[in-house]
């Protein structure tokens, strides 16, 4: 134990389901936790899967599976870096049911690809982490 690589996911989930102290493995208790996270649903002003986007988007409405505590948000860039990210100009703000939220981004350059990641720092009203979605 105090050689293992606790930075190693896979080998620490091999040392644990090993040592037999849960009924079930790691894989099993990391799915039923993902199955139960809180998901990005839909994104209002783009299909799901669209590669080409109109550069006259100014405002996305981002809604989730559920309701979501409007005191955490969070961020990230994608792959491509902070020169391909969407640039949020203002938070606007959750709905009234909590189980959407609305920004506005800056203006898009016609033929760029950009990312934006709704990140884990989302949760729901149960304290859950968002499964990360990158737009």
């Amino acid at each position: 134990m105090i050689v293992l690589d606790y930075n190693n996911p896979v080998l620490l989930a091999k040392y644990v389901d090993k040592s037999g102290y849960f009924p079930r493995s790691v894989k099993k208790y990391s799915q039923e936790y993902d199955k139960n996270r809180p998901q990005v649903v839909n994104i209002k002003q783009i299909k799901n899967g669209d590669q080409k986007v109109s550069s006259d988007i100014t405002l996305l409405t981002i809604e989730f599976s559920k309701v979501m505590n409007r005191d955490y948000r969070n961020f990230q860039f994608g792959s491509l870096g902070k020169e391909n990210s969407m640039r949020i100009k203002n938070f606007l703000g959750f709905s009234e049911d909590g189980k959407s939220f609305s920004v506005e981004i800056e203006p898009l350059q016609p033929n760029k690809r950009y990312q934006l990641v709704i990140g884990n720092g989302f949760r729901d009203k149960t304290g859950m982490s968002l499964k990360p979605y990158s737009i």
